[in-house]
């Protein structure tokens, strides 16, 4: 699709779930008159493709075309590695239950790398035109995790209505995050972050590549970088930077982060609970990267988190949520895509 205004006509898009892409992944559509969603449901339920339709531009980042499915993702094991979620993963959202990033070892659960959610096929509960519900049964702790995405005709935005439960026998402790990337035209001149200002900034390197320098009792947008010069971490780096970092944001009282492009007239705007998602990992790849998929992408990262990196941590530091057996929460985040 051009990146002129030129639109897509509904007509053209039929919401449909079942159809297979390439690579053997059923496909589940759903649209409004703003927005074209596309969910790979085997594949964690992932969301690949974001449309405004009022001027075609895909709003989520990718590094590369999605992998075929062979079925060795499955079923995300407690032993899953860094490089086996890297060999899956191509972009788009992702759900992340009940752990983010390193793996480790909770209650005497061995935790994989960024979870279990992402590898195991969701169930398709309903649909319809503009909303679809799925559900993922999780073992290590064992978890439901039902989830309904609804496009409004009202206005281009979407909405997620979650509710998780601990269907096992014993109190879990998990760390549960959203993990969508964007790029493609967002990402281009004059393109900037929006998060609550006076958030306390953690800078963390992620490989040789990254521009800043590891350190906490920052305030966002201002971290460190490598030279020690003040960098505005908000603004929008070109491909040309070659640099990867993450900065983890807390201590805010509003839910929100976006990213705008005045240039192309484009703001998209994620709301969510901040008294649950305390945190935010703001991920900057900027043409940098050393390990792939990720050497060279140009993507942006703006996910809401239960707590830091890695579930030992979190717990260590107080930030685990914790559910009793049969014990549920139930949340809502909502993204609007706007003109600036």
């Amino acid at each position: 699709m051009s990146a002129r205004n030129e639109g897509l006509s509904r007509g053209e898009l039929t919401a449909q779930v079942g159809n297979r892409v390439p690579g053997g992944w059923p496909e589940a559509v759903i649209e409004s008159d703003h927005l074209r969603c596309v969910f790979l449901t085997d594949k964690g339920g992932e969301m690949v493709s974001l449309v405004c339709r009022r001027t075609g531009h895909e709003l989520l980042g990718r590094l590369r075309p999605t992998p075929p499915d062979d079925g060795s993702h499955a079923l995300a094991a407690p032993a899953a590695t860094e490089t086996m979620f890297n060999r899956w993963y191509a972009g788009g959202w992702q759900e992340l239950l009940p752990n983010g990033d390193a793996p480790c070892e909770v209650d005497g659960i061995r935790h994989s790398f960024h979870g279990e959610s992402w590898g195991r096929p969701w169930k398709v509960v309903s649909r319809s035109a503009t909303s679809l519900a799925m559900q993922v049964d999780l073992s290590w702790p064992p978890l439901c995790l039902e989830r309904t995405v609804s496009l409004d005709d009202a206005e281009a935005g979407l909405v997620i209505e979650e509710r998780l439960t601990n269907t096992g026998s014993a109190t879990a402790r998990i760390l549960w995050g959203h993990h969508p990337v964007f790029g493609g035209p967002l990402l281009g001149p004059g393109a900037r972050i929006i998060a609550p200002a006076g958030s306390r900034l953690e800078a963390v390197r992620c490989d040789g590549t990254s521009r800043l320098e590891s350190a906490t009792r920052l305030e966002w947008p201002v971290a460190r970088g490598v030279s020690g010069q003040d960098v505005d971490v908000s603004l929008v780096q070109p491909r040309e930077q070659r640099s990867h970092d993450l900065c983890l944001l807390t201590g805010f009282r509003e839910g929100f982060v976006g990213l705008e492009n005045p240039t192309l007239g484009l703001r998209v705007m994620l709301e969510f609970d901040p008294t649950l998602f305390r945190w935010l990992w703001i991920w900057q790849l900027y043409g940098g990267g050393e390990a792939e998929p990720f050497a060279g992408g140009y993507l942006v990262g703006l996910e809401p988190w239960t707590g830091p990196p890695q579930l030992s941590r979190g717990i260590a530091a107080g930030h685990a949520v914790e559910l009793e057996p049969g014990a549920t929460r139930e949340t809502r985040l909502r993204l609007r895509v706007t003109e600036v």
